[in-house]
C-alpha cells in the first residue's frame, strides 16, 4: 500500500464553496494534494471543455492552503491538475463537496460528477461527493475514510457519493433513481425592454421507492448513497429493435 497519494481536489462551486476547505483539511492527511477549482460558479455545466479560448490559472492562499483558480470549467481543472500540475502521477480526483445532492439523471448535468468522470477519461480514479447536510466537517471526515479505503483497495471506478441531511445511518450501494421536474421558462424584460429568460425547474417527484436500491431512496432514508457510474450510455436493450428498424428503412 502507498503511504502517500497524489490527489487532485476540485469542484463546480468555486473558491467559496462551504465544503471545499473542510474537504481539503481532511484529504491533505492522505497525501500530496493539488487544489484546483473554477474561479466562478460552474454548476450544471456538465462535461464542457474550454476549447476555443485560452484557460488562465492564478494562485491564492486561503486558510493556509495554496489554491489554483481556473478561468474554465471543472473538467478543465481536472485536465490541468492531472496533466500539468501533477504530471500524470495523480492517484485520484475528488470532486466536491457539492452543496446539494447530485442524484438520478441529474448526474448528466452535474459539473461535480463531470470532473470525476474527466479523471476516469484520463485513466485516474474519480469520486464525486455531494451533500444535503451542511455539516461539511463530518461529511469531509467520512469522505476521507471512504477515499482511503478506496485507494488502499486498488479499486478504480467512477463513484458518485451523496450524503443525507441527517447523520448517516450507513452506506448503501445504489443505482440512479428518479427525480422528475416541472420545467418552466420565465420571460422578463430589462429596463430598456429587451427580453431575458430564467430557465427554472421545480422538483415534483423524488423517487418514492422504499427498498433503498436507488440513490434517491437511500438518501431519503438517511443513508449515504454510493453509485458506480459508467461512460457507456449505449441502450443495449434497444440494439436489436433499432437494427430491425433501420434494416427495414434501408430496404425501402
Amino acid at each position: 500500500m502507498k503511504s502517500e497519494y497524489k490527489i487532485v481536489i476540485t469542484n463546480d462551486d468555486g473558491l467559496f464553496s462551504e465544503g471545499l476547505i473542510p474537504l481539503v483539511k481532511e484529504i491533505t492527511k492522505l497525501g500530496d494534494v493539488c487544489i484546483i477549482v473554477p474561479e466562478r460558479e460552474m454548476s450544471a455545466v456538465s462535461h464542457s471543455l474550454s476549447l476555443l479560448v485560452p484557460v488562465r490559472v492564478k494562485e491564492i492562499t486561503l486558510n493556509g492552503f495554496n489554491i489554483k483558480l481556473v478561468s474554465g470549467t471543472p473538467a478543465d481543472c481536472v485536465r490541468l491538475g492531472i496533466i500539468e500540475f501533477q504530471k500524470r502521477k495523480t492517484n485520484i480526483v475528488i470532486s466536491g463537496i457539492n452543496q446539494g445532492p447530485n442524484l438520478g439523471y441529474d448526474v448528466n448535468y452535474s459539473g461535480t460528477v463531470a470532473a470525476a468522470r474527466e479523471a476516469m477519461f484520463l485513466g485516474v480514479a474519480g469520486v464525486a461527493v455531494s451533500s444535503v447536510s451542511s455539516d461539511y466537517k463530518l461529511v469531509a471526515e467520512i469522505t476521507r475514510e471512504i477515499v482511503k479505503f478506496y485507494l488502499d483497495s486498488g479499486y478504480k471506478q467512477l463513484l458518485n457519493i451523496n450524503f443525507p441531511k441527517v447523520k448517516p445511518k450507513g452506506i448503501k450501494v445504489t443505482t440512479l433513481g428518479e427525480r422528475r421536474y416541472q420545467d418552466v421558462i420565465y420571460k422578463k424584460r430589462d429596463p430598456i425592454g429587451i427580453p431575458y429568460y430564467w430557465l427554472k425547474s421545480k422538483l415534483i417527484k423524488n423517487d418514492e421507492k422504499k427498498d433503498l436500491t436507488t440513490d434517491v431512496a437511500a438518501l431519503n432514508n438517511g443513508y449515504i448513497s454510493v453509485t458506480p457510474l459508467t461512460f457507456d450510455v449505449t441502450n443495449y436493450k434497444e440494439l436489436n429493435k433499432t437494427s430491425l428498424l433501420f434494416k427495414r428503412f434501408l430496404l425501402k
